[in-house]
């Protein structure tokens, strides 16, 4: 299963209203051909859609209880191959009736999954560890309704629209809401090993993991990076199957790389896709390696305004359509997300980690919003509203912090706040426009147990990219025999790279993606200052107009200032005006009322 939502009456002599089991189906997809699945009774409606990316389905139903998947558990077997996804899903299926969480515990893959027991009138929702499937969901006094994509709540008429500017806020600086934040005040993102229970009395918030329970080894470094290393190389195994060929991002980097390597190192045969500007360090490094190798190597240049999850369907699919035996599972492609901070570690430095291990949280959120750039641009915001909305980001930061207080060595909190805020809301845009792609990634770096085996090493080792190129040796020496894109202030790559190829990294290249954009930032102003809905209650649009006129000129790259504009204007104009101001009150548990 790909995508799926649905609705639960929280009572029983309140039956689901038509116009809401129509609009979650007719929502669910994009595309005017789907397919779709789904199960109704007097209190429960489940709508799926399923591409066939795992050949594998992911519904249960029997006299008392359904369960619908999205994406793949990946069962841990302790050492044995994985079982398929329909097994997977009876074993989760059983527990959710008993109440029990002993199969999402041994799960190491990404995953949500929505169950109805029709006894005892009860919705369960779960995600996996990282919480990178994403399950959004609304609970009102009538009805739960929840997706896997925002986007089909944003349809839903039962489904309140108030902006939450402290969400909004936080999209616009950090890139993604905090916690269970979305821009909407009614709709949250489940957390990663989160389990969602609601029936008509109450509805409950519990946790079947917790990231901060997992411990540093005591063993040596070398023993550590084989054990890590052998968790990737089971994680890719798993993953792939019984699989002979398949399909997977390369760049001039490290993480497709490590991905492609261990693919070829399997006797996988091995197409690999580049999406680069010509002439530059990322193409020629990554068709290179591939040469070198010996994938079936593809590149397109990058096109601006397109993502590349975009050019990758239309690429792949071109292919498949042209030769549908190119691979056993074509609507499968790896991808290396997840490997620079899961593995790498980049954004963090040793300055922070000190900072955090001092107890000086505040301190090592400043530098890390320094390098990340995370602030809202204060002269767009009403003078009332200015300092309050300025400190949303670090404040919810800090909160963040606050609840991973078990972890051993406080140096680790700020990694942990990654995978559990970057990464996962990151990996969401993919599956937001999966019904347009129309392919799944495999994502070995986030496979839960090798997240673990990460954390049971020292953080001091794997700042900076240190660990990540001894785990790298490991491989065979052909994956350091070509030149790698290394990031700056972390482990420079030691190799030579020839010719005159511009590096993603340098003044020159960032301007030229800036320039790409002025034209589409420029039309944007323009629609806001002449848009009869603008949130003055919030912005100053003397304050928008001004920075339009300055970036127009050309005295000053003010681009960011209409970037938070539009973000605010949209949310807004779906809201109709209605929002949410910040408040400092933090909720004292985890019940949702």
């Amino acid at each position: 299963m790909t995508i799926v939502a649905g609705a639960f009456s929280r009572h029983a002599g309140d039956p689901l209203p038509v116009s809401l089991c129509n609009a979650l189906r007719t929502h669910l997809s994009r595309d005017p051909n789907e397919q779709t699945e789904e199960f109704r009774d007097g209190r429960c409606f489940m709508v799926k859609v399923d591409i066939g990316a795992y050949r594998e389905p992911a519904l249960r139903v029997d006299a008392n209880a359904v369960s619908f998947l999205v994406g793949e558990p990946l069962l841990d077997q302790a050492g044995k191959a994985a079982k398929p996804r329909s097994s997977d899903l009876i074993e989760l299926h059983d527990d959710f009736v008993n109440g029990e969480t002993g199969a999402l515990r041994r799960a190491r893959g990404i995953f949500a999954a929505a169950h109805y027991d029709r006894q005892s009138g009860r919705l369960r929702l779960a995600t996996d560890k990282l919480g990178l499937r994403p399950m959004y969901y609304f609970v009102g006094d009538r009805y739960v309704i929840f997706a896997s994509a925002l986007r089909i709540l944003e349809h839903v008429r039962e489904v309140p629209k108030q902006m939450d500017v402290r969400g909004v806020t936080e999209l616009y600086a950090l890139e993604y809401p905090l916690a269970d934040r979305t821009p909407f005040a009614a709709v949250k993102l489940m957390k990663g090993g989160e389990v969602l229970d609601v029936n008509d009395v109450q509805s409950n918030v519990s946790f079947y993991w917790h990231w901060d329970d997992i411990k540093e080894s005591g063993k040596p470094l070398e023993e550590l990076t084989k054990e890590c290393h052998a968790e990737f190389m089971t994680a890719v195994k798993l993953r792939n199957g019984a699989d002979g060929s398949t399909a997977s991002f390369l760049s001039g980097g490290l993480d497709s790389r490590s991905i492609v390597m261990a693919l070829v190192q399997l006797g996988l045969r091995v197409h690999t896709f580049n999406f680069s500007i010509a002439e530059t360090q990322d193409q020629a490094l990554g068709a290179e390696f591939a040469r070198r190798v010996g994938t079936i190597h593809h590149e397109r240049p990058r096109q601006h305004g397109r993502q590349v999850s975009a050019m990758m369907a239309e690429t792949w699919t071109e292919l498949i359509d042209a030769n549908p035996k190119l691979a056993e599972r074509p609507q499968i492609v790896w991808s290396g997300g997840g490997g620079s901070v899961a593995l790498g570690h980049i954004y963090l430095t040793r300055a922070m980690v000190q900072l955090a291990r001092n107890g000086d949280i505040d301190g090592a959120l400043e530098l890390y919003s320094q390098a990340c750039a995370s602030a809202v641009p204060t002269r767009l915001l009403k003078s009332d509203l200015r300092d309050e909305l300025q400190r949303v980001a670090n404040e919810g930061m800090a909160r963040e912090l606050e609840d991973l207080a078990n972890v051993a060595d406080p140096g680790r909190r700020l990694y942990l706040f990654l995978m559990l805020n970057d990464q996962r809301r990151r990996t969401a845009e993919h599956f937001e426009e999966i019904d347009l792609g129309r392919l799944e990634y495999h994502l070995p770096f986030f496979d839960s147990e090798f997240v673990v085996s990460v954390l049971r090493v020292p953080i001091d080792a794997c700042l900076e990219h240190h660990f990540y190129m001894k785990w790298l040796a490991l491989f065979p020496d052909v994956a350091l025999s070509v030149a790698w894109q290394a990031y700056p202030g972390h482990e420079p790559c030691p190799l030579p790279i020839q010719g005159d190829l511009t590096s993603q990294w340098e003044d020159a290249e960032k301007k030229r993606v800036r320039k790409s954009q002025r034209s589409n930032l420029l039309s944007q102003a323009k629609k806001l200052l002449r848009t009869s809905d603008f949130p003055d209650p919030i912005l100053k649009k003397e304050s928008l107009l001004l920075a339009t006129v300055i970036f127009r000129l050309g005295l000053r790259d003010v681009g960011h200032v209409i970037k938070a504009a539009s973000v605010y204007h949209r949310y807004w104009s779906q809201c109709d005006g209605s929002y949410m101001l910040p408040t400092v009150t933090r909720r004292a548990d985890a019940t949702v009322q």
